[in-house]
């Protein structure tokens, strides 16, 4: 009698012991579950608020620009209507890009990119290798002919010859960043490309100095046909290496 009295005790023991185990793991379970659904919540709610703000500050700044003109494609061609949807600009670009507050554009042709007056026609034909804005409020912009870089001003006349292997368009404070021909490192210039100190740095911000494998044209990265940004890469494979 005692003995079935002990075995029956131990038996309640053991399923106490398996009933806590189980009510532990259903638990624990139970909060792992709970903290994944307000991750996922949050994520979910984040995306969201990151998605409206983006179509918000889309939505912020107007669809025609200060001259009453927006950008248009026609059968390929680009060119610029008014709010009648009526042409002012005809399609005859295979790229443009924004009205300045000079009155300029810039666009680009088959191969080279020139700049437009509001009526179309070019004020400085297509001869430049890059597609460079003019900055506010200098009225000059970075061209780039032979794969050296100088300024225009608005006329297309050189401010700066093309010397530079790198020219940054003119911060608000006056300077750019360029990289010299002779030793291949970044340097200040003033807004007309004058160089403002004599000593070389391997960076400025997104500017680095220029290594050997630099001097080839084209990404070093198998299949890849971007041009070098730096150690021979492109920008993206830069990023990667």
């Amino acid at each position: 009698m005692e003995t079935s009295t002990v075995l029956h005790n131990e038996e309640i023991i053991a399923n106490k012991k398996k009933f806590s185990a189980q009510t532990v793991a259903i638990c624990t379970m139970a909060v792992v579950i709970a903290v994944m659904a307000i991750m996922l919540l949050v994520l979910l709610t984040d995306t969201k608020t990151d998605d409206e703000s983006s179509i918000s500050s889309l939505l912020d700044a107007p669809l025609f620009d200060d001259n009453g003109l927006l950008a248009a494609q026609s059968d390929g061609r680009w060119g610029f209507i008014n709010d009648k949807g009526e042409w002012v600009v005809n399609p005859q670009f295979a790229w443009v890009g924004e009205f300045t507050e000079q009155g300029l554009c810039v666009v680009r042709n088959e191969e080279q990119y020139g700049y437009i007056g509001l009526d179309g026609k070019y004020i400085i034909n297509p001869q430049f290798e890059t597609d460079f804005h003019f900055d506010k409020p200098h009225g000059t912009a970075v061209v780039c002919s032979g794969k050296k870089y100088g300024i225009i001003d608005s006329q297309g006349s050189y401010i700066l010859n093309p010397t530079f292997l790198k020219l940054s368009g003119c911060y608000a404070d006056g300077y750019r960043i360029c990289i010299s021909e002779t030793d291949k490192k970044v340097r200040l210039t003033d807004e007309n490309g004058e160089e403002l100190v004599s000593a070389g740095f391997d960076a400025f911000e997104w500017y680095y100095s220029i290594s050997e494998d630099d001097d080839k044209e084209i990404c070093k990265k198998a299949d890849c046909t971007e041009e070098i940004y730096k150690n021979g890469y492109c920008f993206t494979h830069w990023l990667l290496s």
